[in-house]
């Protein structure tokens, strides 16, 4: 009897810490998805999502990816999603795990734009994301990350919302 509790006791703390850091995570994707125009929000099930509009791009294993409705090879402004499996590879699901803006029209954190991340930022700091800023103009570049998730923003040019998705089964892609 002893022996159950005693070796049960890791599993909850392990499942526990799992947990809390996937809820983290979504915490984290539910305010960067505030009032979005994204198409599929960062972290968002995309099963639950009518992706006929958008363009595929071929060649991607282990992956879908995506651009906006109307997109043209070339063009100067789009939003490329990417679509793996969350947390890990070997888990089930299409969830955007990343996600590059460079139409300063979409709206993502409570409607602000890529010119405007600020408070975005403000925000990630106060979760206790780490910074890394480079001032090379101009495509000075800012970026915060904590545990498996990145935002950069490379100043007037793109915003990027990315999760490393883990792979703990050592899937050879």
């Amino acid at each position: 009897m002893i022996k159950k509790a005693i070796l049960s006791v890791p599993i909850a703390i392990s499942v526990f810490l799992t947990c809390s850091c996937s809820d983290s995570n979504k915490t984290i994707a539910d305010e960067i998805n505030r009032d979005t125009t994204l198409v599929i929000g960062f972290l968002e099930n995309a099963d639950k999502k009518d992706l006929s509009a958008l363009v595929p791009q071929n060649g991607t294993f282990g992956a879908e990816v995506y651009f906006n409705a109307g997109y043209k090879e070339g063009d100067e402004q789009y939003v490329r999603y990417t679509i793996t499996a969350y947390p890990d590879y070997s888990d089930k699901g299409r969830y955007a795990t990343n996600i590059v803006c460079t139409d300063p029209n979409i709206k993502f954190f409570g409607g602000n734009t890529l010119y405007d991340c600020g408070s975005l930022f403000s925000y990630l700091s106060e979760r206790g994301f780490e910074f890394f800023f480079t001032d090379d103009y101009p495509s000075s570049e800012t970026c915060a990350f904590k545990d498996n998730i990145t935002v950069t923003l490379v100043h007037g040019k793109s915003i990027a919302f990315n999760y490393e998705v883990e792979n703990r089964n050592k899937i050879q892609f």
